[in-house]
This record gives structure tokens, sequence and C-alpha cells, in this order.
């Protein structure tokens, strides 16, 4: 479920009293002293810490904390840049059995509809730049009671213990971070973010005593990251929001808060923990929070065509009218987000304190290493009919910078563009979406791109140049999809069928050339492998979590026993996927790897993508 910020009156109470109260009994605006053991990896002289403010005594209202100890609660390790992990255990665990596993799945295993193949694949992706939110989050919860110590370690008394070499904690931390990208917590951020910096200081401070549990995150040119707060006190008058910054093991490092201004700034905002940190500032639109509330799993997937044209698929209630957008790079220091054009207006989303058009919601995923994860979108299309999506490269490191950009709608098929783009560029790469629902990609001379249509069972990955434009309808009657090449005047100049099922039930995955001169279409299929289910790291996700609960509630950890590694039986190109620079410290493998076997090749003259 949502959830959205509680009413205002609480909150400007508790505002109004810490604008007048006098300071709080811990640090002062000038108690900053050097931090040894902080910044695993980098410099730990140049970072600095506070004291842990102490409200033994005060008025909640006036000087609130929840007891988080970033030397105690929080992880001795500091954020890392590394492709993720997510497997078909996760990817159950976050969205249900039925919404990604394909009904001929052997009995504790899974094997994924394409379209949950290719949502798994930019998610790791995703976390190519930076791991903290999933960081922020996983404090969060080991500290509240919603997962338990000794399933990862038994022998950590403290998550300051746990070792960052513990694949079962990293797995579990690859997955807290994709919820930012999920229908509720983005919405939820959303809400938040249309509160100025005092009202999400006072929200923070009221939550305390609930045990809401909140992590923060704030947005500038630089990029974006997350933190987890553990007070709110007042500091002469400007308010101080201590918290704990996964960059900055062991630290207590504060936001603070201008009431008079409506502005808020953070001197140690650099997004990388082994480089000088910067001063981070922004007002409203810039800073916003997530309640630990809105991250209850199984959660609504932005996937969802195999569960709304059948049963048998599962049960999906995603709303129809809902699609959803989502940019990622491969490249760790990358920065991207979407232009979005409504009625002939574009708004640069990749911008947070832009604000969307009508029935458009936007969000920056933190990674918090290098620039940021990329973005997500959701677009109402019973309010925005039409609209065009591009992506856009903020910042990059290469000429020439990586990206996928995908949509998904809950009745229709994911469609995903792996493509390069350049810097600051105008691109001429989109998605135009029409009031039927076709999706017609385009992009930039040069770029080496493919196009992935993802319908049921089936996945087929095209090549696509600036020469020509692919069309993807939404399917007929009985869920076939038909993906043109279109020439610049409109004509057709070949059309490849996508059906939604295959003999046998299996997953199948298709790459095809197409020669313009013929119209004919050649296909090389692979019949996607079932992969092992840990039912255990499955039943432990499968929680709601509550608000003021008493400690040591279930566990969302990853065994790490029998998992998915997310192989990609897809053979062909893929431009930017899968890919790990090894920048950061922790390097993971690549997750694409190629681990099917039972493809066939051969022309195809009618686009036919039965096996």
């Amino acid at each position: 479920m949502t959830v959205r910020p509680r009413s205002l009156v609480a909150a400007v109470a508790i505002a109004v009293l810490l604008l007048s109260a006098c300071g709080s009994s811990g640090s002062q605006a000038g108690d900053v002293v050097s931090s040894a053991s902080a910044n695993a990896g980098g410099d730990a002289a140049s970072t600095t810490t506070y004291p842990l403010p102490d409200c033994t005594g005060q008025d909640p209202a006036v000087c609130a904390q929840d007891g988080f100890d970033p030397a105690i609660h929080g992880f001795s390790f500091p954020n890392w840049g590394a492709v993720g992990e997510l497997g078909a255990t996760e990817m159950v665990a976050l969205f249900g059995r039925t919404t990604v596993c394909t009904p001929s799945s052997p009995a504790g295993s899974c094997t994924l509809y394409p379209a949950a193949r290719e949502w798994m694949k930019q998610a790791n992706e995703g976390m190519a730049g930076g791991h903290c939110e999933g960081m922020a989050v996983m404090s969060e919860r080991l500290f509240l009671g919603a997962a338990k110590l000794g399933d990862f370690d038994p022998a950590a008394a403290a998550t300051y213990d746990l070792a960052f070499e513990n694949p079962v904690l990293q797995k579990a931390i690859d997955l807290w971070f994709i919820t930012q990208a999920l229908p509720d917590p983005a919405t939820a951020a959303g809400d938040f973010r249309a509160m100025t910096p005092s009202q999400i200081a006072a929200e923070i401070a009221s939550g305390f005593q609930t045990q809401q549990g909140y992590t923060i995150g704030i947005y500038t040119d630089e990029g974006g990251h997350a933190v987890t707060p553990l007070a709110v006190t007042r500091e002469g008058d400007l308010i101080a929001i201590s918290i704990y910054d996964n960059n900055f093991p062991g630290t207590v490092q504060r936001i603070m808060v201008d009431p008079a201004n409506e502005t808020w700034n953070y001197a140690m905002g650099s997004t990388n923990p082994q480089n000088a940190a910067a001063v981070w500032s922004g007002t409203t639109g810039s800073i916003d929070l997530t309640p630990m509330a809105s991250r209850d799993l199984p959660e609504l997937p932005p996937f969802g065509a195999p569960a709304a044209k059948g049963a048998a698929k599962g049960a999906v209630k995603q709303s129809a009218n809902i699609s959803s957008v989502l940019v990622t790079s491969a490249d760790p220091k990358a920065r991207v987000g979407v232009t979005v054009t409504v009625g002939g207006k574009t708004y640069d989303l990749s911008d947070p304190t832009v604000a969307p058009p009508a029935g458009v919601r936007a969000r920056p995923m933190l990674a918090g290493v290098g620039f940021g994860g990329g973005e997500s979108v959701t677009i109402d299309t019973s309010k925005v009919t039409s609209f065009s999506v591009s992506p856009k490269v903020v910042k990059g490191s290469s000429a020439k910078t990586p990206i996928t950009l995908s949509i998904d709608s809950a009745t229709r098929p994911r469609v995903t563009l792996r493509s390069t783009a350049t810097e600051g560029a105008d691109t001429d790469s989109a998605f135009a979406v029409d009031a039927k629902g076709r999706v017609t990609v385009s992009v930039a001379p040069d770029s080496d791109s493919t196009v992935n249509v993802a319908n049921g069972l089936n996945g087929v990955e095209f090549p696509v140049t600036s020469e020509s434009n692919v069309a993807v309808d939404q399917g007929d009657a009985r869920g076939v999809v038909s993906v043109s090449y279109v020439d610049d005047n409109g004509k057709v100049l070949g059309t490849y069928k996508v059906s939604e099922d295959n003999p046998n039930g299996d997953a199948v995955n298709t790459v095809v050339e197409f020669d313009p001169a013929t119209g004919k279409f050649t296909a090389t299929k692979t019949v996607e492998e079932p992969a092992e289910l840990d039912e255990a790291v499955i039943q432990a996700f499968d929680q709601t979590f509550t608000p003021g609960a008493e400690p040591g509630g279930s566990s969302g950890t990853d065994s790490g026993s029998g998992t998915d590694s997310g192989t990609d039986s897809g053979t062909g190109t893929d431009s930017g996927t899968g890919t790990d620079s090894g920048t950061g410290s922790g390097s993971k493998s690549d997750p694409g790897s190629n681990n099917n076997s039972g493809s066939d090749s051969g022309s195809d003259p009618e686009g036919d993508p039965s096996p």
C-alpha cells in the first residue's frame, strides 16, 4: 500500500517547537571531530563526525531521536558501486511466484517470464553506480527488528559486525535498493517531496515516537543519495537532522535545515566516499522521505502483461492505465534521466525540482557512489493519452554513454531499448506512445542499438538503426503483438509477429536479423532454463512492516543458496547491460551470463516466433 504524509498539523506543531526551543544537550553547530574509523577505503582523516545527540529528559517535540547509532547499527563498510545480483528468488520475493514464474516452472524452481527477466537485468544495471538506497533501508530494517542479524551472521552482535564480503547481506541490500523504483515507495517519496525541508524534519521527529522508520533522499546537480535519519534537534536558528550516511561508516553526519528560507545543506554531500566531500544544498523538491511501511512485499510489478492476459499466468492487479518508464546506465559514473514531452511541452525530469505534468510522476534512483542509478517515471494514460520519452545523459564518463530505456504496462508488451547517448546533447532516441498504446522507437545516428519486446512467454530482440524506426503495437485479441520496421515516411518495411504463448509453456528468447531489402527475418531461438528457488528466503520476505512493532521480526535476508544468478539466454547484441566496470570496492561478477541451451537458427521469412 502507498504511504503518504500524515496530516501536517502534527508536523507543523513540532516544527514550531523546534524553531522556538533551545538547543539540545547533544552537539552544537561547531562540535565536529575527526573520525578515524570512518570511510573504509577512503581518506579517514578528511572525514568528520558529530557526537550523537542526547535527548534524555527533553520534550520529543524539540529534541527527538530513535536510538540509532551508526557505530552500532550502521554498516562498517562504505557504499560501493557494482552491478547487482538479483535472481529468480529475489524476483519471487519482490513480486510473487505467479507474477514472474511461468506456469510450466518445475516445483521448487522458476523460469522467469521474459518481461521479468528483462526488468531484473535492468534493475541490476541500476546498481552499477552505488547501493546507498539498499544500505539505508537494510540498516533501518535491522535496527527496527524487521530483519535479524542472525540470518546474516550468527556471531554478529551488531550490524557494524557484518562483513562486506557476506554474499547473503549483499543480495539483501540489492533487493531493498530496487524497491525505490516500485510504485508504492516511489509514490510515497513523491508525496513527501512536496513538503518543505522544515516539514520533512518535523515528520521525522514525529515518526521517531512510533518507530515509523524512514530513509531520506537528497538531490543536487551531482546526483542523488539515500541516508538514514537518527535525530532531529535545534541548533541555533537552524534545525539539524542527524543521519547515518552509508558513504561514511561509523560517523554521525548532519543535514542542516534553515526554516526561515526553507533550504537545506549537507557539508558531506559527496556521492563517492573516496572523494573529498562537497556542500550540497537545496530547497523544497530536492529532499524527500520514503517510509518503511511503503516497502511491503510482495509488491505490484511495473510489468504485468502475462498476468493481465491469462489467469493461468497469475493475477496481477496493476492498473492498465499506468505506464512505467525506467532509464539506467551500465556506466557507474553516469547520471541519466529522462525528458518527457506532453502536449508539445518538454519537461526535463532529470532535474528533481522540475514539476512534471499532471498524470506523470518521476523519481531519481538513489545510488550515491557514481552519480545515480537512473530514474523511474509513471504515466497515467487515462490523463496523458500520448507522450514521448527520451533518455538524457546528465553526466557520463565517455563520449557514448550506454543507456537502457524501458516502458511497461499491465496489458501491453514490455519494450526495452539498449543504446548509447552523448552527454548533454539532444538525443534522437525516444519512445513515442500514441493514444492506442503503440510505441514507436527511434534511435540516434551511429548508435549500436537493440530493442527487446517481451510478450507473455516470448522475448524477441531486434536490431535498430537511425535508418528506420521500430513500432510495437499493444497486441490483438489473441495476444499477438506486431513489431514493424517503419521508415521516416511511415512505410512499413517488414513486420514480425510475437505471440504470448508457446508449445509446452516454454519461455523462449529470440534474436532476429532483418533484411530491409527483402523484408525478411532470420531468427535464433533459445529456451529459457529454470532456476532453483530458495524457499526460506521467499518466506522471510513475505511480511508486512508494522511501525512500532517489537524488535525481532521476520528476517528480510537471502540465505544465498540455490538462487538464480541472473541468466540471460538471449544471444546477440547487448549494448550495455550486465557489465561491471569494477569501480568502487567489492566489485561483483556479471549476472548477465548465458547459461541456456536449445537454440536454433535459420531463415524465418514469415516472422513466426514459435520454436
